[in-house]
């Protein structure tokens, strides 16, 4: 009995250990904004993990505030495509209309 005790503690150590080791949680939307954010508020973005419960695309406004959006609305898509050829540089730009 005193070896299973022993045995089970060791294994939840180890657990415990593992996940303090892994570092910062990651960053998950549990809600979606409800409204559509102002496009010129919205400087960069990033999808969230796949480690979170639901999906999500956390945006960055200008203010340095954080807002999650569902993936799925077409504002979402559209801000998401837009930013990603404002954020590729000019000469990456021109490339893709040639």
């Amino acid at each position: 009995m005193k070896v299973l005790v022993a045995t089970i503690f060791v294994l939840l150590c180890t657990m415990a250990l593992c996940s303090y080791v892994q570092g910062d949680p990651p960053t998950c939307c549990f809600t979606y904004t409800p409204q559509k954010i102002p496009r010129g508020k919205v400087v960069n973005y990033f999808k969230t993990s796949s480690q979170c419960p639901r999906p999500g695309i956390v945006f960055f406004t200008r203010k340095d505030q954080l807002v999650c959006a569902n993936p799925s609305d077409v504002w979402v898509q559209d801000y998401i495509k837009n930013l990603e050829l404002n954020l590729r540089g000019p000469e990456r730009k021109s490339q893709i209309h040639q």
